[in-house]
């Protein structure tokens, strides 16, 4: 969005623009990449009500807690054969796709009130302010709430996994398996309305969730509708990534950084990994196809210290019936003073070849 070199006003919702470009990319042979299960656009109201990825039949693989590989090329299609897109069915329910996510999410009637009043306050500054564009309350439940909703999967399964690997437990765990990551200290860079980070909020309350934007209408917004919400573990900074990503008390301060702005991941991963401890993850909303995209953001993700994890599909599909993505970066180097470097140079400018990689200035 403007003026924090990233656009996420919530509601575009737009992905970048891929590449043409073939990437050369590899998978570990024996550990192929899990995905979500999901709701169906063509799936009844009341089924995709019941919809809920922990108890949905499990994906034929796993990801192993020490799995770290680069991105597979194209993403493993496990969606089910009775999927087809939006356009040769009926209208998506999207009220539907907001309660799939709901229990999904585990979330209390409180939670969920809570996810109705910030969403509320959210159209009625909206008719003000350019906070998103889609103004329908009930496409909001689903193409901005569940959509959020859709990253805790991804998030907890792979903080459970960075974790075991860490303690050398190798249990591994289904996707959508693994508990509810607990007390984590999460940043969301270019946080724009507030998504995910408002939502990622009230679905963790144990979690300390700060939302950087670069527009101070913006963030006495997110401070308002936090109020309203009775959301009181968040922590709104108004500040552009770039300089963010190098005060004492944001550099390298945070379990994950979260992103769903429209940008190149490239970019991207300049504006968040330094927020990011070494040990932490990256977790960045993707669109539908974004694997050669991706793919050229390796050199950026290895100079910023970062290992790239997995793609995985998630429950959320797009307007045009299409399933979305989550890229998943574990940081494990410092990363370099260099970075990140002056406003808008990491949009102008992405790292495109290799760089030192850590403070020891290697590469």
């Amino acid at each position: 969005h403007a003026g924090v070199s990233v656009s996420n006003t919530a509601a575009s919702n737009q992905q970048p623009a891929i590449s043409t470009k073939q990437a050369s990319t590899h998978i570990h042979p024996e550990q192929p990449l899990s995905t979500v299960p999901h709701a169906s656009p063509k799936t009844s109201r009341s089924a995709r009500a019941r919809t809920d990825p922990t108890t949905t039949t499990p994906p034929s693989s796993s990801l192993s807690p020490s799995f770290v590989s680069t991105l597979p090329v194209p993403i493993p299609d496990l969606t089910p054969s009775t999927s087809s897109p939006a356009s040769s069915g009926p209208p998506p329910d999207h009220e539907a796709a907001f309660q799939a996510a709901v229990a999904a999410a585990g979330l209390s009637p409180l939670q969920v009130a809570q996810l109705h009043t910030y969403l509320d306050y959210l159209l009625e500054v909206n008719k003000t302010m350019n906070l998103t564009a889609v103004r329908d309350p009930l496409e909001c439940l689903d193409r901005h709430l569940a959509d959020s909703l859709a990253l805790l999967p991804v998030i907890d399964h792979h903080w459970a996994a960075t974790n075991q690997e860490r303690m050398a437990k190798k249990t591994e765990t289904l996707l959508g398996s693994a508990p509810p990551a607990q007390g984590l200290r999460v940043i969301d860079v270019g946080t724009g309305a507030g998504l995910p980070g408002m939502v990622l909020a009230v679905a963790r309350p144990t979690w300390k969730v700060t939302l950087l934007d670069s527009l101070r209408k913006r963030c006495d917004f997110l401070k308002k509708a936090a109020q309203l919400a009775g959301i009181t573990n968040v922590n709104v900074v108004w500040c552009r990534a770039e300089e963010g990503g190098r005060k004492m008390g944001l550099r390298d301060a945070h379990d994950l950084a979260v992103a769903r702005a429209v940008a190149d991941s490239s970019e991207l991963a300049e504006l968040c990994l330094p927020f990011v401890r070494p040990g932490g993850l990256w977790v960045a909303a993707k669109g539908p196809d974004p694997e050669v995209e991706v793919a050229g953001a390796a050199a950026a993700i290895q100079a910023l210290g970062g290992v790239q994890l997995a793609l995985h599909r998630v429950a959320s599909i797009s307007a045009d019936g299409e399933q979305r993505t989550a890229l998943v970066v574990h940081k494990v180097k410092p990363t370099h003073p260099r970075y990140p470097r002056a406003t808008g140079t990491p949009k102008k400018s992405p790292i495109s070849v290799k760089e030192p990689d850590s403070v020891s200035g290697e590469g």
